[in-house]
């Protein structure tokens, strides 16, 4: 799949970056910075003379605190997506122990590509040349496979069974490990690997009144079986909310009614 003229952002570390990048010009070491030598989306205080000795001797011209980063929706250039989709479904019914019902819903994602923009074309070519470390490059472009919140692998699967009045069901799920890219190593040039994470449920259950008109079920399930925490990413709250929950093992019981 094809995207032309995707509406996105440029994103708050790419625009600081690139503006690093534009104030290593040539010609962009006076105060206050000429056109070209500065990013005008990255706000920033005046300097002050704890900033005039911070960048004493840097080659660069002295800048404030950043005060806000204007990072405005605009055309992305174009994103182009290819994966696989596969399900498995299988029932085996009136067997001397009851019926079953088994699923599976796979996605593997091969491809997702974002072109990379002029601006990220920049940062790119500051980092391959050595004016910027080389662990430092454009986010959200490029190659964006186990970015993040694009998991390669990533699988629900439940197996179910019936027997008169009694029932039950087991639930997997499995999300695939992602690379967290505000995290590098400075050493290895690695990014930090946010785990992959699976958890299962299970639940019994049984009907009482089964060949009535108001049958009534009572189900005891556990969540998280294994008491999985997310793994670690850097965000406000640890981990990635897209992907992993925080929920931990619990016991539950419901009733339901028929009328």
């Amino acid at each position: 799949m094809e995207q032309s003229n995707v509406i996105g952002i440029f994103g708050d570390s790419n625009h600081i970056l690139l503006d690093y990048v534009l104030r290593q010009g040539p010609g962009c070491t006076t105060n206050p910075l000429p056109a070209g030598c500065f990013n005008p989306a990255v706000i920033r205080n005046a300097p002050d003379a704890d900033d005039n000795t911070a960048f004493a001797g840097t080659g660069l011209a002295p800048v404030g605190d950043i005060v806000l980063v204007n990072d405005n929706y605009l055309n992305l250039d174009q994103r182009t997506v290819e994966g696989v989709d596969l399900g498995l479904y299988y029932d085996l019914n009136d067997t001397a122990i009851g019926d079953f019902s088994f699923r599976i819903n796979a996605a593997y994602l091969d491809k997702f590509f974002q072109d990379v923009s002029p601006a990220g074309v920049v940062i790119n070519a500051a980092s391959a040349a050595g004016d910027i470390p080389s662990q430092l490059s454009v986010a959200g472009q490029g190659n964006l496979v186990r970015d993040y919140g694009r998991p390669e692998w990533r699988y629900t699967s439940a197996l179910t069974w019936r027997m008169n009045e009694w029932g039950g069901g087991w639930f997997t799920s499995y999300v695939g490990d992602v690379f967290d890219d505000q995290i590098v190593n400075s050493v290895t040039n690695q990014q930090w690997i946010i785990e992959d994470y699976q958890t299962h449920n299970l639940y019994v259950q049984y009907e009482f009144g089964h060949d009535s008109n108001s049958p009534m079920r009572l189900r005891l399930g556990v969540r998280n079986i294994t008491d999985e925490i997310p793994p670690l990413a850097a965000t406000n709250f640890g981990y990635l909310g897209d992907l992993h929950s925080p929920q931990g093992r619990f016991v539950y019981v419901n009733v339901r009614k028929s009328f």
